[in-house]
């Protein structure tokens, strides 16, 4: 085999092994791609969970305050809003704990 068939075939080597060694790249690029995209599903996932999380201690001084609320003839959803600095909802969320809890009556039952 001449030199320069020589040449030529290992150029035409290296050319195929570039191509394959890209074809690699971009397949392990994918993969890893997807890869982070789930772990950031499941870091979004984790943070929201964490965020509508109820916190026990939180849970009862939400029943205490509802309770003194009631005795004080104020709105109970309000009053646990206002004095814990929640939202509506999350304030509900923790007034449902309570009632799940036992901490506090049923709408509608006396104490």
């Amino acid at each position: 085999m001449s030199d320069s068939a020589r040449q030529w075939l290992a150029r035409a080597d290296r050319a195929h092994r570039r191509e394959d060694m890209e074809d690699f790249i971009e397949r392990a690029a994918a993969g890893a791609l997807v890869e982070i995209a789930e772990t950031l599903e499941e870091i979004s996932n984790a943070l929201h969970k964490a965020q509508h999380a109820t916190i026990p201690g939180e849970v009862e001084r939400a029943a205490s305050i509802y309770r003194d609320a009631m005795e004080d003839g104020r709105l109970p959803l309000k009053a646990v809003m206002k004095e814990l600095d929640l939202t509506k909802p999350t304030a509900s969320r923790r007034i449902r704990a309570a009632r799940d809890l036992g901490l506090i009556p049923e709408k509608g039952e006396q104490a």
